[in-house]
C-alpha cells in the first residue's frame, strides 16, 4: 500500500492544517501509522502516546524492521544511543 497523499489527510485526521502537516511529516502518510493516531486527540498527545511510549506499534517498527531485515539486529541496535550522543560507534 503506498502512502496516502496530504490532500486526503484531512479525511483520517481533521485538525488544523498545522497539525496535518505535523503529522505528514512524523508519519509520511503511512496508513498504519495514521490508523493507530486517534482524530479526538491533539498531535502531540498522540506522539506522546503513539510514538514515544515503549511498546506501541509505532515505536516498537524500528527494531521489528531491523529483525526482518537483518540477521544480527542487535549490532545495529546498539549503534543509535552512541550516534544520538555524537559519539563514533
Amino acid at each position: 500500500m503506498n502512502p496516502l497523499s496530504f490532500q486526503y489527510l484531512h479525511e483520517f485526521l481533521p485538525w488544523d492544517i498545522t497539525d496535518q502537516v505535523r503529522a505528514n511529516a512524523a508519519l509520511g502518510g503511512i496508513p498504519a501509522y495514521l490508523h493507530k493516531f486517534n482524530r479526538r486527540l491533539n498531535f502531540w498527545k498522540n506522539i506522546s502516546e503513539n510514538i514515544l511510549e515503549k511498546g506501541t506499534y509505532v515505536y516498537s517498527e524500528a527494531e521489528i524492521l531491523l529483525n526482518y531485515e537483518f540477521r544480527e539486529p542487535a549490532n545495529y541496535m546498539v549503534l543509535p544511543g552512541p550516534m544520538h550522543q555524537g559519539k563514533e560507534a
